[in-house]
């Protein structure tokens, strides 16, 4: 399949296309393309003989609004079961990120701006003891910091109220 050129008029976005595009990514997508255009070449439309956009049609749409021209493409020639199919295969996220990579390979990279989806690092857990706070000496308080069980010697397990479900559990306290 051999790149190709063709007037951005030219080339068809799909109505039918199930994926859409958030206005504050849509804006990052404009940005990338005008800061490194040849990403574009690299990674050209697919279109089909009438020139539908059947890969791509978010790169399309970013491209007129950054006042492209002409756009690189590749023109397939599939039956419609086929061209259905790349549709979603296309657009399916069949990979996840490996954070730690990330964070000790690409750390000094400015990943957001690449249009990655960084995960908060707000962690605000739901504190909901299940025992009487009225009870709580500031001895306990100190035993506890100290991984110290409120009788005497060390506690056997700690107690963890999961951030995003609140179910309890307990974890051996080494």
């Amino acid at each position: 399949m051999k790149v190709q050129y063709l007037k951005i008029e030219e080339v068809i976005a799909n109505e039918e296309n199930p994926r859409y595009i958030k206005e504050a990514k849509f804006l990052s997508l404009v940005k990338s393309l005008q800061d490194f255009p040849e990403m574009a070449k690299a990674r050209p439309l697919i279109i089909n003989q009438e020139n539908k956009v059947l890969g791509g049609n978010m790169r399309l749409k970013a491209m007129q609004e950054a006042g492209w021209i002409t756009v690189p493409v590749i023109k397939v020639d599939w039956s419609e079961e086929k061209q259905r199919e790349f549709v979603i295969k296309d657009n399916a996220s069949f990979g996840e990120w490996d954070w730690e990579i990330l964070s000790k390979d690409w750390f000094n990279e400015p990943l957001a701006e690449f249009g990655l989806d960084i995960p908060a690092a707000d962690y605000n857990p739901n504190l909901t003891p299940s025992f009487n706070t009225d009870a709580i000496t500031p001895e306990d308080i100190d035993r506890a910091g100290k991984g110290l069980g409120v009788g005497s010697g060390v506690a056997d397990t700690i107690e963890v109220i999961c951030p995003d479900c609140g179910c309890e559990f307990h974890i051996k306290n080494s």
